[in-house]
């Protein structure tokens, strides 16, 4: 009888084990993919301008993007993060939230602006929604401006819009 129940209980942990391990896979692959896809449009559509070693020295190819997705409306960029990312306006705030560039489903879906927010960054605030990606990505390294070394090693950003770039500088954070 022992033996049956010890069976029986090895055939239900390993279907568990089976089970979370294929969840894991699944989220890993999942991750793979943002950062796949993240990587490849970036090295499509940003190119370095000079060799002046400046990290903002750059060219966004809008109008390709434009191509891709009418819905482009920037390129947000600070050296030394991670952020470094298209920005998109939907008809929605939900419009990207799970979709990516190509308009298919993604979790981590895009960088995007505020639904009540104009497109060409010329509003007094202008709110720019993005995951917190616990590989790292996205705005993941908001958080990391909680600690002041980081914050005053990363003052500087800078937003591409469609027409114009505009200058960033960090000058708080907090977390609420």
């Amino acid at each position: 009888m022992k033996e049956v129940i010890r069976k029986i209980l090895l055939v239900i942990f390993l279907g568990i084990f089976l089970y979370a391990a294929y969840n894991l896979a699944t989220i890993g692959f999942k991750y793979y993919k943002v950062d796949k896809d993240t990587k490849a449009v970036k090295e499509t559509y940003v190119k370095q301008i000079d060799d002046s070693n400046d990290p903002l020295k750059r060219k966004i190819d809008f109008a390709a993007l434009k191509q891709k997705n009418a819905d482009v409306v920037g390129w947000l960029y600070i050296p030394g993060t991670k952020i470094d990312e298209v920005v998109l306006k939907g008809a929605n705030n939900d419009t990207y939230l799970h979709h990516n560039i190509d308009k298919q489903y993604s979790f981590a879906g895009e960088l995007f602006v505020e639904n009540v927010n104009n497109a060409n960054f010329k509003d007094v605030q202008t709110v720019i929604y993005g995951h917190n990606m616990k590989n790292g990505a996205m705005f993941s390294d908001v958080m990391n401006f909680l600690d002041e070394h980081y914050f005053n090693s990363h003052l500087m950003g800078e937003l591409y819009s469609l027409d114009k770039e505009y200058d960033i500088y960090l000058f708080a954070s907090f977390e609420t």
